[in-house]
């Protein structure tokens, strides 16, 4: 069965330049070609088609970086994950709709509790729910009572380390994650690595063999570095701290990474949103408001700076995570353009085809180009001119069936 989705511009994830007045003709769940919608009769007679005047076709976004257990309405890590797993599991649930509802047709989930991103991946594939894509890390690795040891990833030494990797992989990891530094659990120290270089390179080698990325959870300089040395693919949030309060722009490190073309997610939606919800409590001390603006100046401009010198920016956004509510994620491209001086076209690739390419399933999605599944979005307006479009969603296709609008 074929089916065309027609636009006023289309662009397939590839080629920076929106092809005009064209037409993406599905057969069953995969894209069979692009063609001019003047041409599409011709080619295809009798073809049925679903018209989009005004509107720009593109992939569906790829999301690389959320937490689908977390609800994103504030509380911590600590009080969000008090509840039984069904509870969890059902949250998730809700929030891959909410994702998918978006634009979002492939969700990378970076650290879910035990098993319940498995099992809603099991669900989606089985029918038995709907929802997007997912791809997954399953539990975290971390180090005792590291960042988000809640989810029950901890380890205390390499052959832990290594057997937790293997086991992650054996249960049908996509990725391996690790919480390389500290982050935002309490009791852990968002400047120090939490792993050696041993147990940092056992990670990248486990993944390795399999056939699989690395992404490493890196806030510290410190950690930057040893997760480039060790090779991990992708370095998420990447914010070169020195101390709790100092940062400091490590030009030798971000040409290393620039070299390698790693992948790096700086995650700023999340962090803006904590921003903009910290100036607005009354209770806030001015002293940590302006701390805390001045780290995302920093950041935003980190990002700049390495978007110029080529490295490959991803637009993860951390859903679930503190203030960030699935649903989202367009925000965070216009936040890559607005705060990181991003181009549009740039910041919507960093949405679909650089994504796919990180979590090596450009094969499948990420682009609408032939034998990929037919996950694509359809915009209101021209977002490669006007980024902030990227949000006028009218509709979203899985597999070539319309999902939403």
């Amino acid at each position: 069965m074929k089916k065309a989705i027609a636009a006023s511009w289309v662009l397939d994830g590839q080629e920076k330049q929106p092809i005009a007045d064209s037409a993406v003709v599905v057969t069953g769940d995969k894209v069979e070609a692009i063609v001019q919608s003047s041409d599409l009769k011709a080619k295809y007679p009798g073809i049925e088609v679903e018209q989009y005047p005004g509107c720009t076709l593109l992939p569906g976004f790829v999301n690389s970086h959320s937490h689908l257990i977390m609800p994103g309405t504030g509380p911590l890590i600590e009080d969000a994950l008090q509840v039984e797993e069904e509870m969890l599991l059902l949250s998730a649930h809700e929030n891959a709709l909410r994702s998918l509802a978006s634009g979002v047709t492939t969700l990378a989930d970076a650290g879910a509790r035990n098993d319940v991103s498995f099992t809603l991946r099991r669900a989606v594939q089985q029918g038995i729910v709907t929802g997007p894509r997912l791809v997954l890390c399953g539990q975290p690795i971390t180090s005792k009572r590291g960042h988000c040891w809640l989810m029950n990833g901890e380890t205390q030494c390499i052959s832990e380390v290594r057997s937790l990797a293997a086991r992650l992989v054996g249960k049908g990891a996509n990725f391996l994650k690790v919480m390389a530094s500290g982050g935002g659990t309490l009791g852990t120290e968002t400047y120090k690595p939490q792993f050696t270089r041993d147990e940092l390179s056992m990670i990248v080698a486990v993944s390795r063999d399999a056939g699989k990325p690395s992404i490493a959870h890196c806030c510290s300089t410190s950690t930057i570095q040893l997760a480039l040395e060790c090779g991990f693919d992708v370095i998420a949030h990447g914010m070169f701290m020195e101390s709790e309060t100092t940062t400091a722009w490590d030009l030798d490190l971000a040409k290393l990474a620039a070299d390698r073309q790693v992948f790096w997610d700086p995650t700023l939606e999340v962090m803006r949103r904590s921003q903009e919800w910290l100036e607005k409590d009354p209770h806030a001390n001015p002293a940590v408001v302006r701390a805390r603006a001045n780290q995302y100046r920093f950041v935003a401009e980190t990002a700049h700076r390495l978007y110029e010198m080529g490295v490959p920016i991803l637009a993860g956004s951390d859903e679930g995570w503190r203030f960030y509510r699935f649903g989202g994620y367009a925000q965070g491209l216009v936040t890559l353009v607005e705060h990181a001086g991003m181009e549009p076209i740039d910041a919507i690739m960093s949405a679909t085809s650089l994504p796919a390419k990180a979590l090596r399933i450009s094969d499948r999605v990420g682009s609408l180009l032939p034998g990929r599944f037919a996950d694509a979005l359809v915009i209101r307006g021209r977002p490669f001119d006007d980024i902030r479009s990227v949000k006028n969603v009218e509709s979203v296709f899985l597999g070539g069936k319309r999902v939403t609008g």
